[in-house]
């Protein structure tokens, strides 16, 4: 398994064959969440081939928008079980990826550590100063797409998302806990002053 060849791959796709319109789940969100999953697993001294097909999960998190955004989880599980075995991945070490993939679907289910940092580092950005430009980005793409119609209707989305959220790892509890809650804070408060 050439890991450095298979995230060339992937993201020259994800950069060429993603709509435009996703000003959130496009190949920039990928990295960041690659970034995060190795921050968090060298963190938490996660094991060669765990970090590995964790990596993978991470690269391959949200290709199934490619297809879509319905189902994009489960696109992105096609995909995976389609391409990793030409990469010399196991039937056991793809079952793994999936599981960590299909894990991230909204409200996320972590069963196992690398579901719940794949989970964590998917969803970290509301725990992060850039909250607010990751919210517009996301707010933007789903505005486009017909899934909101105002940014009342989003804030109060998201007051709802941040209210029902948990980080699942300790490292990232101490790490986004505070920070998420001082964002939950702050847009509560710009509604109440509409």
């Amino acid at each position: 398994m050439d890991f450095e060849k298979i995230k060339t791959v992937i993201l020259h796709k994800l950069a060429n064959e993603l709509n435009p319109s996703l000003h959130y789940h496009n190949v920039q969100h990928t990295i960041d969440i690659l970034d995060q999953c190795n921050e968090f697993a060298e963190n938490m001294k996660v094991g060669k081939e765990d970090f590995l097909l964790l990596q993978t999960a991470a690269l391959l998190h949200d290709v199934g928008y490619i297809w879509g955004r319905t189902s994009h989880e489960e696109r992105s599980v096609d995909y995976a079980k389609k391409v990793l075995p030409d990469w010399q991945y196991s039937a056991e070490q793809i079952d793994k990826i999936c599981n960590m993939i299909l894990a991230t679907r909204i409200p996320q289910s972590a069963n196992t550590m690398l579901e719940q940092i794949l989970c964590d580092s998917d969803l970290s950005y509301l725990g992060t100063n850039s909250f607010e430009t990751r919210g517009n980005d996301l707010f933007f793409e789903l505005e486009e797409a017909g899934v909101v119609s105002s940014k009342k209707e989003w804030d109060k989305m998201q007051v709802s998302f941040l209210k029902s959220h948990t980080y699942y790892t300790s490292i990232a509890k101490h790490q986004f806990s505070k920070v998420k809650q001082e964002n939950l804070d702050r847009l509560i408060q710009s509604m109440n002053q509409v």
